[in-house]
Parts: C-alpha cells; structure tokens; sequence
C-alpha cells in the first residue's frame, strides 16, 4: 500500500500508518516530533500523476501555499515528475550529477568547485526549474561559455579599460575620437567606477550617474547579473525559496564572493531568462537557448562545444 503524505488545515499531520481509520478516509495520523501543527506542508507535483517532486514547502495556516501544481495530498515521492506515465522512486545516489561527471565533462573545474556545483545543482536545481536531463545540459553548456569552461564559479564584471581604442571598439554607440556627439574615450579610460556609471546609467532599475548604480550593480556571478532590476528580482526569489534575510540589493557582493550565490543566481536568471520563455527537450537548439540567455548568437560555437561535453558526459536521471 502506498503512503500518503497529507496535511489540512482541520486535520493533524503526519504519513498514512497503513490502518484505514481516519475520518479523512485515508488511516490514522500523527503528528511527527519537532512539528508545529499549525504549520502544513505542500507538495509539488509538476506532472499531476498523484506523486510528489523533491520540493517541499512547510508553512504556517495564515500563509498556506498555492499553486496550480502544489498539493497538501500526494502518494508519495516521483523522482521522474515530468511524465505521468512514469513513477520512479528517489534514490539519492542514483539521481545526483556526481562531480566526477562535471570533471569529465569540463576539465577545467577544480575539485572543490566540481563539488559545490554538484551539491548545488542536486539540491537546489528543481528549485528553478530544471527537471530534466535536456534542461540541465544546456545551462551547464551556456554557464561553461561564460565562465570560460569553468575556470571559475565567481566573478565580477571588469570595467577598466587602459585604452580609448578599446571603448571605441567595445562601446561604438557612446565613445568617438572623432565624434563630437559622443563621449571622449580618454575621459573614461582607467576608470572602472566612472565608466561603469555612465554607461550603465538610467538603465535597468539604476538610477543616474551620480547614484554610483552602474558601478554598484555591474556583472557578477556565473550569467553576470547586471543591473538593480535583476538584483531585486533574484533577492525577491531567494527570499521567498530559501533566506528571508538575503539581500543582494544592499550586498551585491555576495554573487562574486559566495560561489552558492553566484550558482543559484545563474540558476534563477537561467529559469527567467530561458524556461520561461521556451520549451526545453531533445530538440531544443544551442542557438535558441543562446539567443534567451545572450540577446543574440555571440559565442555560438563554443556555446555548442560546452553543451556538446555536457550532453556527452552528465546524466539527470
């Protein structure tokens, strides 16, 4: 006989013992040790077949979550939710990306950073979204290109230039030597702060050059967040996920300094930017996903290179 995981709001909690005595229909019921009763919990069944995802939600009766996949009754744990046809029991070594796979795949990934990609990706990648080999394959693919195949999960975006030429070449729109219409490049070269200020000004949620947003809120962490929008919106995610404590808005450091931060940033801008917006499966191009992540098609063929390792060497089960 299946277990049944239940919880209502006029009814104790705890796991089916098999008797069918309860008044609910479905046996008896406890309430586990360490458990506030008036706190329930949520199950995530993303394919409706009666069996729950990894996730979990425990919350109190006065913030009861909702959702068109969130239940408070399910049969039990589904390690394949993606397919109603499929129920699979969870077996944590089965199921995880191991960091050997992660190393074979980028060799440029050190021991202690393939383990807490791993670690990351196995705890918290349903999280945002990814549920299946496809999904997971094509952010690792996308986030190697970034990071330049892994060298490293945390980074913070350079704004220092030494030469006009190369804010000419970088930044065509805004710098001319020539162009009295334009700024003069040697006004901002060797000068991260104040480049970064004015370039990123009035733009995505920063306020103007005198604010210090551009400079404060520049590209970090695997996808380089940018901008005080994207900073709000993954602290808004955090927050309601994980730690109502965080805030990346008043310590945007934290994307560069906290190589979790820097993978779950990655992860949410991935889910937003990508899964939001298009259906993943075995047919899904490098190039459509680049053109989510990137705005265009810059860096497709190692985009196709690093995805190609990936496909070749992590397994999602």
């Amino acid at each position: 006989m299946n277990a049944f995981f239940y919880s209502y709001p006029d009814d104790n909690y705890g796991i089916n013992d098999g008797s069918p005595t309860g008044e609910d229909g479905y046996g008896e019921w406890e309430v586990p040790p360490n458990t506030d009763p008036d706190e329930k919990d949520w199950y995530l069944d993303n394919d409706g077949d009666g069996y729950h995802s990894a996730h979990i939600r425990t919350v109190g009766l006065s913030s009861a979550y909702s959702g068109e996949n969130w239940d408070r009754l399910t049969h039990g744990p589904d390690c394949d939710d993606g397919n109603p046809e499929i129920t699979t029991e969870c077996n944590d070594d089965d199921d995880n990306t191991s960091k050997d796979d992660l190393k074979k795949a980028f060799s440029n990934l050190s021991d202690s950073d393939s383990e807490k990609l791993a670690n990351v990706l196995n705890d918290k990648a349903k999280d945002f979204g990814i549920d299946t080999k496809e999904k997971l394959r094509h952010f690792l693919g996308q986030a190697s290109h970034e990071t330049g195949g892994f060298n490293k999960l945390t980074s913070t975006e350079s704004t220092y230039y030494s030469t006009p030429s190369r804010l000419e070449q970088v930044w065509p729109s805004r710098f001319s030597q020539t162009d009295s219409s334009k700024k003069d490049p040697d006004d901002y070269t060797k000068n991260s702060s104040k480049l970064a200020n004015f370039v990123y000004a009035n733009r995505m949620g920063n306020g103007n050059e005198a604010s210090g947003d551009g400079y404060k809120y520049r590209g970090r962490g695997i996808f380089q967040l940018t901008g005080k929008d994207n900073y709000q919106s993954f602290t808004n995610a955090y927050n309601e996920i994980y730690d109502s404590d965080k805030n990346f808005v008043t310590n945007p450091e934290l994307l560069s300094s906290d190589k979790e931060i820097a993978i779950l940033s990655a992860l949410w801008f991935y889910q937003k930017r990508v899964l939001n917006k298009i259906d993943i499966d075995s047919d899904t191009s490098v190039k459509s996903v680049t053109k989510k992540v990137n705005g265009g098609t810059t860096g497709l063929t190692d985009r196709k290179t690093q995805f190609n390792k990936a496909k070749n060497n992590v397994d999602y089960k």
